[in-house]
């Protein structure tokens, strides 16, 4: 029943997406069939009248007349499925995808059985399964009709015809069905191996992974775990192919055998006198074309059953449970309040947050420290409702973050994360990605990429011209990236700043320059920095000192050096890389 219904599901994703050209594609199909028959039947009566000498030219016309409709038919189909069908389709299922994607919880990105399970949707999406299995559905409706109009005109010559037929097709048909069944599970176990195979192939062609292997010499390991993976999947792959040839071998030669026994029974028939001579080639045509009907029939059976399975992986995942969205709306003034928040990672053993609790007031500036692990960038996700936890809840303006609509919070939030993507665009798209406002205005590009540090990009020739080597543009450094990340995130105007390791890239001097002019620009606005690195410390309103996943210290950096020992004890040790002296 499962199957029927991601069946029904599919056909009725298609007619949603292109109602006229894929009722357009369907009528050709069964046109095309019934002019198979009609061709037969046209054929038969010619040979007749060429026997016996009657009139045959209703006959000829008739004949030729449905070859040629047989390929106009062709072509109406191939345009109506291939380009009214097929493109809109695509589209729409990507959209779909990229969608659901969106929607389901940040967190699903952590568990590699979800990823598992996208890299299946996306393949169904990418190899057009949904819009060919429709297809294939009408094709093999068309395939059966065929059957059914031969069938027809066979035995009215000989009931001989039928278990001739079914005696070769039917071993054919279970064979078919077994392949496509086989090669499913085959393509669902392996999809882990193709990802990790794609993973190490994609290393070859990033830039940044081939500087390394470079200067550290690892691209032969590499290239030697993508061997390993990719011949690992087309050893199992080889295996099953020459396994279903060998048995694909076998029942063609069944089929083989009897066309060979049709041909002796047609033969048998006309010295017996059962049939014309006439008749004898049309027989054999028509057993021809039934046979490679059914035949087309069952394989297409048999990739359908495979085809279902794989529409079932896009299904699947776009049923998946989606983040919940809340309605709440307006203007966010930018208190935060985290009240006994607890996250656990997928497969960990222990919390990366454990009964985390602090205060934000709206227009406070707030450096989160601590070492590596200790949860600061797992706060910020929580903070940004990237992660929702365990236990506890995050407030802001006294309202659970989870209430807000998903467009209040990305309209009134702006953020950098650590992992930041290098956008290889112009300037302007790059800022315009966080506020399309400021991509309008030359005046609030040119200012936002200055503060940031970036002044040979602050001209306005340069604010169109792309960036890094993709579209051959500049390339930029590791820290002019960080940099021009940073200006998109300045350039938003929103009451809320939230930025993880936002300067990780740039030297300390430069780190304290633009820290304090992001600082004094967002001033009225709640500023949340996350960093390993004390630098800022006295830069803030506040300071969350944060060790194992608690959070330990909170307050004025002068309050927390006189009375938290552990936070002393941190900012002194970074300090002395800085300075001779201690602090």
């Amino acid at each position: 029943m499962k199957k029927f219904r991601i069946v029904f599901r599919s056909v009725g994703s298609v007619l949603t997406c292109s109602p006229a050209a894929a009722a357009v594609g369907s009528g050709t199909n069964i046109l095309f069939a019934l002019c198979a028959a009609g061709s037969v039947w046209a054929m038969a009566e010619l040979l007749k009248g060429l026997e016996t000498g009657a009139d045959i030219f209703a006959f000829a016309a008739a004949f030729f007349g449905f070859q040629i409709l047989r390929r106009l038919l062709n072509v109406v189909s191939d345009l109506a499925w291939n380009v009214g069908v097929d493109e809109k389709c695509r589209f729409h299922f990507g959209m779909e995808l990229s969608r659901k994607a969106s929607s389901i919880p940040y967190i699903c990105f952590e568990d590699s059985g979800v990823l598992d399970q996208l890299q299946r949707a996306s393949d169904c999406v990418e190899d057009s399964v949904i819009t060919d299995m429709v297809y294939n559905m009408l094709t093999m409706v068309e395939c059966v009709l065929t059957i059914i109009g031969l069938l027809r005109v066979m035995i009215g010559y000989s009931i001989w015809y039928l278990p001739l037929l079914l005696a070769a097709l039917v071993p054919y048909l279970i064979s078919r069905i077994r392949m496509g069944r086989d090669f499913y599970q085959l393509a669902w176990y392996q999809a882990s191996r193709t990802r990790k195979r794609d993973y190490f192939f994609s290393l070859f062609l990033d830039p940044k992974s081939q500087k390394e292997q470079r200067v550290f010499g690892f691209g032969g390991y590499l290239q030697g775990k993508w061997e390993h993976e990719r011949r690992q999947a087309a050893e199992e792959t080889l295996a099953f192919r020459e396994k279903d040839s060998k048995r694909l071998a076998w029942f063609e030669g069944l089929v083989t055998a009897s066309y060979i026994a049709c041909i002796l029974l047609s033969f048998l028939m006309v010295m017996r006198g059962s049939i014309a001579a006439g008749v004898f080639g049309a027989g054999i045509f028509a057993f021809k074309d039934a046979q490679d009907a059914a035949k087309s029939l069952f394989a297409l059976m048999a990739h359908s059953f495979e085809e279902v399975m794989e529409a079932d992986n896009y299904y699947c995942f776009l049923d998946l449970s989606e983040e919940g969205q809340g309605g709440k709306t307006g203007t966010i003034k930018g208190k935060i309040e985290v009240r006994n928040v607890s996250f656990t990672y997928p497969q960990t053993a222990g919390p990366a947050l454990n009964k985390c609790s602090l205060e934000i007031s709206a227009g406070e500036s707030v450096a989160v420290v601590g070492e590596n692990g200790s949860g600061k960038t797992t706060l910020c996700k929580v903070l940004l409702r990237l992660y929702r936890p365990d236990e506890g809840e995050v407030l802001i303006d006294d309202i659970d973050i989870k209430d807000y609509a998903k467009e209040t919070l990305a309209s009134q939030v702006s953020a950098l994360s650590q992992d930041f993507c290098e956008y290889h665009l112009p300037p302007r798209i790059c800022i315009g990605i966080h506020s399309p406002e400021a991509a309008e205005s030359d005046a609030k590009l040119l200012e936002v990429l200055s503060k940031a540090g970036l002044e040979r990009l602050a001209a306005l020739p340069e604010l169109d011209r792309f960036l890094g080597r993709e579209f051959d543009g500049q390339e930029l450094s590791g820290g002019q990236w960080q940099r021009l990340a940073l200006a998109g995130a300045m350039a938003k105007d929103s009451p809320i700043l939230c930025l993880d390791e936002p300067t990780s890239a740039l030297d300390p001097s430069t780190e304290y320059d633009i820290l304090s002019e992001f600082i004094k620009a967002g001033k009225g606005r709640t500023c949340i920095i996350v960093s390993h690195r004390t630098g800022l410390c006295r830069m803030v309103d506040k300071v969350i000192f944060m060790e194992k996943g608690r959070i330990s210290g909170v307050g004025p950096h002068d309050r927390l050096m006189k009375e938290n020992k552990e936070y002393a004890a941190f900012y002194q040790e970074q300090a002395k890389w800085y300075t001779n002296v201690s602090v």
